[in-house]
């Protein structure tokens, strides 16, 4: 039963949610404005800072189930933006690459979703920036620890 004191205003899962919603309803604007959706954006990014890595591992890092991400990396596939090889050692595990053109695309893609980056990180001071990741990367940390337990 939910209390009726209960407020918003401090409810840290609300907030998260507020700013998530309003950053993604923004990049999804500029992105779709370009033909790349926001999950197509994170394998491009991921793959083009990370290099070539196992679909598992693109779906930890993107925070998409691999079942999401198999239709995401279908879609990319289609469109020569990334491949996939199953590794010799283990055929089992696909790795997924970005190709030339997934690069190029990036390269086209990063200056929309960087635009977004700046505009954000001119609205804190850079007390408040190291605050943020300081406290976001804390808080990640004990949720992934929490889930292990």
């Amino acid at each position: 039963m939910i209390q009726k004191d209960a407020s918003l205003e401090t409810f840290i899962p609300f907030w998260l949610n507020q700013l998530t919603s309003k950053v993604n309803a923004r990049l999804a604007e500029k992105l779709g404005e370009i033909g790349i959706s926001i999950p197509q954006w994170r394998v491009l990014s991921i793959l083009h800072s990370f290099g070539s890595m196992s679909i598992g591992k693109v779906s930890e890092l993107a925070v998409i189930n691999q079942s999401t991400l198999s239709r995401v990396i279908d879609q990319l596939e289609r469109t020569d933006l990334v491949s996939r090889t199953p590794l010799p050692e283990n055929k089992r595990v696909i790795e997924v690459s970005l190709t030339e053109l997934g690069e190029d695309t990036f390269a086209q893609v990063y200056p929309v979703a960087s635009e977004l980056h700046f505009f954000m990180e001119k609205q804190l001071t850079e007390i408040e920036r190291e605050a943020f990741f300081s406290i976001s990367h804390k808080l990640i940390l004990a949720l992934q620890i929490q889930k292990k337990v």
